[in-house]
């Protein structure tokens, strides 16, 4: 009996391991089937063209990566996962104040995001994907990305939208003052983002922008709002979200030309949805007669790094740009 017993145990181990095994071949060759359907194959443009780099604004990226509703329409669940994941444009969605905002610009912009929450399965097939095991050694920023996917109103069945800069993120209330002695509501977050999060926003907006020159890491310490009017060193702790008081109490006056816009000017990029605005301060010499879209501005892309660029060459609307010197 004990031989019987002793030929069971390792016999059963085996099967374990076995088995076991498979599963994980299995999830990895899900996994493979799924990626497999690369980036190149979905959009005819994409960061790793040549072409990319000579876009020299975001709506010309936008444009290049429309999808036809009628290729839309012909794939799974899974390809529609796919593309979003892949979708260039996809880490907007951390230049902004709030989730909210981020995934209201994605679903303007992004036509593979639409379809997306348009499938009844897309809660399950974004959760499958965060379960799978090889999903964080493919992109250490990406199950923090699909949280953020998950949490919108018309894909999930359970989340609420996150409020804060950060999902996982906690906050405290501060108040600063603006140089005329205003106050102003600020906050600080934490915890920060992991260095391979911060470096993987690092290298997939630089991919993304590639005319954009960075400054300084992704951080939810400090946003564009708060680098443009209250401090622009980087140890900076304050997060502001609303800018107005430094406008409405005089410490900035309004420039009603371009032509009076110097180094130092602050851009603001103002949006009927207050988290969807936008702060930066010109830090390269305008050219004479250049519109303020041309400007060489120095901005913090909301959690994302902080970049030098062409101000027209970012995540955000130009629609109604407003320029302010210091008083």
């Amino acid at each position: 009996m004990k031989k019987f017993i002793a030929l069971i145990v390792p016999t059963a181990l085996f099967l374990s391991l076995t088995l076991g095994m498979s599963s994980v071949q299995a999830e990895d060759q899900t996994v493979s089937q799924v990626t497999n359907i690369q980036q190149e194959a979905i959009y005819k443009i994409t960061p790793a063209d040549k072409e990319w780099a000579n876009f020299t604004s975001k709506q010309e990226k936008v444009d290049a990566t429309r999808i036809p509703a009628d290729v839309l329409s012909k794939m799974t669940t899974d390809e529609v996962v796919e593309a979003v994941l892949t979708y260039p444009l996809l880490t907007d969605i951390y230049a902004f104040d709030s989730t909210e905002a981020g995934l209201s610009v994605l679903a303007e912009q992004s036509d593979a995001f639409r379809e997306l929450q348009t499938r009844e399965d897309a809660e399950q097939k974004l959760n499958e994907r965060l379960q799978m095991r090889s999903l964080t050694t493919e992109n250490a920023l990406q199950p923090r990305t699909i949280d953020m996917l998950l949490s919108d109103k018309q894909i999930s069945s359970s989340q609420s939208l996150q409020a804060s800069a950060v999902p996982g993120s906690s906050a405290t209330v501060h108040t600063v003052k603006t140089p005329k002695g205003s106050s102003v509501t600020a906050h600080k977050y934490s915890p920060d983002f992991t260095t391979a999060e911060k470096n993987e926003l690092k290298r997939t907006f630089l991919s993304s922008y590639p005319n954009a020159q960075f400054v300084s890491n992704a951080t939810v310490n400090y946003n564009c709002h708060s680098y443009a009017f209250y401090s622009r060193l980087t140890t900076n702790p304050y997060w502001i979200e609303d800018p107005s008081p430094y406008m409405k109490d005089g410490s900035y006056a309004v420039v009603f030309s371009p032509v009076s816009a110097s180094i130092g000017t602050r851009v603001y990029f103002d949006h009927p949805d207050y988290t969807k605005t936008h702060s930066a301060v010109v830090t390269g010499t305008p050219s004479p007669g250049s519109p303020a879209q041309n400007f060489t501005v120095t901005s913090k892309w909301g959690k994302a790094p902080l970049f030098k660029h062409v101000a027209k060459d970012s995540p955000y609307s130009m629609n109604n740009i407003k320029l302010y010197n210091a008083n």
